[in-house]
């Protein structure tokens, strides 16, 4: 048995090119996530601690860019460090939060 949780929301990406990214998350945590995105769209970034299964928080950070923006200038999302340099965060998308590599 667990225990319930207000709002638990894991994160799974891509691996290397063509893998599946999963959101598996309650319906607290998907609101808040969806709240979030919604800030992004409306004051170009957005930040919001989740917890996972483990009760070990972590930040979520949205950036909602320009259709100018160069995606060419982020990193690649990919961390399978087999076929990658390990992953960094997309310093390059965001203004007001100071993101760290």
């Amino acid at each position: 048995m667990t225990d319930a949780r207000p709002d638990c929301l894991h994160l799974y990406g891509q691996s290397q090119w063509h893998d599946d990214a999963y959101i598996v998350g309650n319906g607290a945590a998907l609101e808040r996530l969806h709240k979030s995105i919604g800030e992004a769209l409306q004051y170009g970034e957005s930040r919001k601690c989740f917890v996972p299964s483990d009760d070990e928080a972590y930040d979520v950070y949205i950036s909602c860019v320009d259709d100018t923006f160069d995606f060419e200038t982020l990193p690649l999302q990919y961390h399978d460090t087999e076929f990658f340099p390990k992953q960094v965060p997309p310093l390059e998308a965001f203004k007001f939060y100071k993101l760290e590599e």
